[in-house]
């Protein structure tokens, strides 16, 4: 927002590079190479308190999960998290309150909330982040995980098309 951009709301977000996003709306290249590096710098900054063998979560998405169980008059239960594979890619996300966790379900205690996690979707968020984004364009849960943060080809060693 800085810089004149307002890419959450843009159509063409998901299929341009920020970088070449930024040319294109008229920034000069000095200036987008000081707004990679400012994306970078705080997404280094964010990671740095992440634990990679937990599953963390953020203080706002602790005060929408305690809000949501109060408001659904489910304060005490736990949160079942889902995390199911999709063939490689990010997977397929759910949570839901419960009263008691599933057969063979771990039962976590992060940051004062009680998790319920099957095997597979532990080992899929192991290292993630829930967060809670309320922002003039919607709001929800977002979960970042280090396995899944992208399809971005430079994982794989193939030309990368997501620039810096």
């Amino acid at each position: 927002m800085d810089y004149g951009l307002h890419c959450l709301d843009c159509s063409v977000n998901a299929f341009e590079p920020i970088g070449l996003g930024a040319l294109s709306h008229g920034i000069s290249e000095d200036d987008v190479a000081r707004l990679i590096q400012k994306i970078n710098d705080i997404f280094i900054a964010k990671q740095a308190h992440i634990k990679k063998d937990q599953i963390n979560i953020t203080e706002s998405a602790i005060k929408e999960i305690l809000r949501s169980a109060k408001e659904d008059k489910e304060e005490g239960h736990g949160l079942k998290v889902i995390a199911k594979n999709n063939g490689g890619k990010e997977p397929k996300y759910g949570m839901e309150f419960k009263v008691k966790p599933s057969r063979g379900d771990q039962i976590l205690q992060v940051n004062g909330i009680t998790l319920f996690v099957d095997k597979e979707s532990f080992k899929n968020l192991q290292g993630a982040e829930i967060d809670f984004i309320d922002s003039p364009y919607g709001s929800g849960f977002k979960i970042w995980s280090p396995s899944y943060n992208s399809d971005c080809a430079c994982k794989t060693g193939d030309s990368c098309s997501c620039e810096e």
